[in-house]
């Protein structure tokens, strides 16, 4: 039997911000917190140059992106679009929110 379109608004940790949507737990079981609250976290999942990766929903259409603009958006409950996810300790697999800094972006429809 085939899903139906939108099956994955249907998951249970499923959340939408903006154009976005994202499944909330897995992306929670993918991070281990530092010792501390002001130390990087680990990032289990995927991995890329540029960070930390995890499937998402950007208008529908499945996607990947970094995990970290997922954090911040979970964190903030809007959408990150316009802006840039960098990093104020340097290391591209973390996913700790207080080391997050926003920039804004110059590409269309980010």
């Amino acid at each position: 039997m085939p899903k139906c379109k939108d099956w994955y608004k249907t998951q249970q940790g499923y959340v939408e911000y903006g154009a976005w949507g994202f499944d909330k737990l897995r992306l929670l079981s993918k991070i281990v917190p530092g010792p501390t609250e002001d130390s990087c976290t680990t990032w289990l999942g995927a991995e890329s140059p540029t960070g930390a990766l995890m499937g998402a929903y950007r208008g529908g259409v499945q996607q990947m992106t970094q995990a970290r603009r997922l954090v911040w958006m979970m964190e903030n409950k809007q959408d990150v679009s316009p802006y840039s996810v960098t990093m104020t300790c340097h290391n591209q697999m973390c996913c700790n929110p207080k080391h997050f800094k926003l920039k804004p972006t110059n590409r269309p429809n980010a």
